[in-house]
């Protein structure tokens, strides 16, 4: 179900977040090979350019409270538009990091015994900060 999820958000309705527009694309293309731009208020299509290399650090919740803990030992996984799929477990407080994230988009789930989230499509512009997710009801 991961791998479909992930196949559906990159290759039938591919989101790409550049120069913090968001631009929906719907094409089959490799999007690891073309690269939607934004420039001047035009969207066009450009070859990859370098991969930037950030960090991202949030926090997992039990609920949207203004009260709510963190969610100890969730686990949290980023997966590359390549399909690498890194991972990490919250802490005693729910704070999770990742370090030295390469890429220009990423999707990031979370995991739990107790809880379900939604998952988090994230542009890789500059570090991520405070990237957040909060239990849905079920």
């Amino acid at each position: 179900m991961r791998t479909f999820l992930f196949l559906l958000t990159f290759t039938v309705l591919s989101i790409a977040l550049c120069a913090g527009e968001l631009t929906s694309v719907s094409h089959a293309a490799d999007l690891d090979s073309v690269v939607r731009r934004v420039s001047d208020g035009r969207v066009f299509d450009s070859p990859q350019t370098a991969r930037t290399t950030v960090t991202v650090t949030g926090r997992v919740f039990a609920s949207d409270r203004a009260d709510s803990l963190g969610v100890a030992s969730a686990k949290v996984s980023l997966t590359d538009i390549d399909g690498n799929v890194r991972t990490t477990l919250t802490n005693p407080f729910g704070y999770y990091r990742f370090f030295t994230v390469v890429g220009e988009i990423c999707v990031i789930e979370v995991n739990h015994k107790r809880f379900e989230f939604n998952m988090q499509v994230v542009a890789l512009t500059n570090d991520v900060v405070n990237l957040n997710f909060t239990a849905v009801a079920h």
